[in-house]
């Protein structure tokens, strides 16, 4: 599963099925930078990349709460 996203107040993630909608975090666009190397439009990334994968998080002010 890919961890889908864009530059908006929202993001989408979709682990192994699972739909959790949460505010944007600076982790997530940082590290979307740094591995896609731009800001512009949408990237993805892997959630294995942020250790997610397996689970469903969701993510608010900066903290992740798993839900298994």
């Amino acid at each position: 599963m890919a961890l889908c996203f864009s530059n908006e107040m929202w993001i989408f993630i979709v682990i192994k099925e699972s739909f959790v909608v949460s505010k944007w975090l600076n982790m997530i666009e940082e590290t979307s930078i740094k591995l896609s190397g731009s800001r512009n439009n949408s990237a993805m990334i892997s959630p294995k990349a942020l250790n997610l994968e397996g689970k469903v998080c969701k993510l608010h002010d900066k903290v992740t709460e798993t839900i298994d």
